[in-house]
């Protein structure tokens, strides 16, 4: 039985480790104007930085290096050393199902952006210094193991769709295993 008022303040901590960080506090993105549509590359290519992002271990500094944001990275960081102060352990490997490309945005100033839709099952667990599974949602909600989620990801490019990294993510809802058109 989970001991929901000690887990409830590390559920978004483990989560936000064990998915990515989405910090409410980040600055609202600039008004943009749609540029042309992106090449095929563009797509595959910010699809394959999702699932890469979305199944990696937690744990390997140089995957997420690799995969989020300074901004991403920075928030990872700092829920990973707050776990790791309160004993909260994560075991397991996230899966994604599909990828479904969502808009692509090029803003007036700076870089451009995408967003990929991906169904994703949640198999990293997160357990408290006594082995209580305290995973959780965004909203703090407790997730069972291997629930598939619909999550919404938003990547920036700093090289013109060479490569392209998670900057936040938001979960929609749940998915199933059969992607939607």
């Amino acid at each position: 039985m989970r001991n929901r008022p000690a887990a409830a303040a590390l559920l978004l901590a483990a989560t936000a480790l064990a998915a990515g960080c989405n910090s409410s506090d980040e600055p609202t993105p600039p008004d943009f104007t749609i540029s042309a549509p992106p090449t095929a590359q563009y797509l595959e290519t910010a699809e394959e930085t999702v699932v890469r992002g979305a199944e990696l271990d937690p744990g390997d500094r140089e995957a997420l290096a690799a995969a989020y944001s300074e901004s991403l990275l920075k928030q990872t960081d700092e829920a990973e050393a707050q776990m790791k102060e309160q004993g909260i352990t994560t075991k397991g490997k996230n899966e994604v199902l599909w990828t479904k490309p969502g808009r692509y945005e090029k803003p007036d100033v700076g870089e451009e952006q995408t967003t990929v839709e991906a169904c994703v099952e949640r198999n990293i667990q997160a357990f408290d210094k006594d082995g209580n599974d305290i995973t959780g949602d965004q909203q703090g909600k407790p997730l069972e193991k291997g629930a598939k989620t619909l999550i919404q990801y938003t990547l920036t490019t700093p090289d013109e769709g060479e490569t392209w990294l998670i900057d936040s993510w938001t979960e929609k809802g749940t998915c199933t295993a059969e992607q939607q058109s």
